[in-house]
């Protein structure tokens, strides 16, 4: 866990070894034209600025993606209330993968499509705290000189082939530049693993119980902006 790991004072202890294991990766595939990892922390402590700082130091491109801070919220709570059904035994699935059987398959579809209900007592105040962790976590990253590309998980989740593949293009020509190698070749659909059958709904209110209250509250606030319906992207 990258956050217990960040309280505890080891987040670039941790980082370089997450490096490590990337670099072995790298050369035991050579002709992968670039390897990489995820890292998702959600604590921003003086510990993890000191590891941005040394990430800036080396050189090390970073692909920053953030989301809509209402998607956000309501996955956080989608996964609250499937732990509660199950009475907390249970966690629900990152991902459903391809290749299991047919049972699991559907049992793994079935999770997420999970329906939470948003307090909306104080729903203005969650969403600007997510957004300042957003916006924190992007001056951070440009006061530490980290050469970064900052994308949007609608961008490359929603729409059509052709947009969603035009999107993660920049991504690859930004990291290939960033290495020194140039533009990146023509990005294809065969390019990505598709391991993962996609899990989030393009409706919002396919995932709230409460979805009109929740429009409501947020249709005379600025954070109108981020109720979306992705079907049409």
């Amino acid at each position: 866990d990258p956050d217990k790991q960040i309280i505890r004072g080891r987040a670039l202890a941790v980082l370089q070894q997450e490096l490590g294991t990337i670099h072995d990766l790298a050369s035991r595939c050579p002709k992968r034209a670039v390897t990489g990892g995820k890292w998702k922390p959600r604590i921003l402590s003086s510990e993890m600025e000191r590891a941005l700082r040394w990430v800036g130091q080396q050189g090390i491109p970073v692909v920053f993606n953030d989301r809509n801070a209402l998607d956000v919220l309501i996955s956080q709570n989608k996964r609250r209330t499937f732990k509660e059904l199950h009475h907390k035994e249970k966690k629900m699935s990152n991902h459903c993968r391809r290749g299991t059987s047919p049972n699991e398959l559907r049992s793994c579809l079935a999770e997420h499509k999970t329906r939470g209900t948003l307090n909306t007592t104080d729903l203005v105040e969650q969403l600007e705290v997510v957004q300042k962790q957003q916006e924190r976590w992007l001056d951070t990253l440009k006061a530490s000189n980290v050469t970064h590309f900052h994308m949007h998980y609608e961008d490359w989740a929603y729409g059509t082939e052709e947009s969603r593949l035009a999107h993660l293009q920049e991504v690859a020509n930004f990291v290939s530049r960033s290495l020194g190698r140039g533009d990146f070749r023509q990005v294809t659909v065969e390019d990505f693993d598709v391991m993962f059958l996609p899990t989030t709904p393009t409706r919002q209110d396919d995932t709230l119980t409460n979805f009109d209250q929740v429009a409501q509250t947020l249709r005379s606030t600025p954070f109108r902006r981020l109720l979306k319906d992705y079907t049409n992207m």
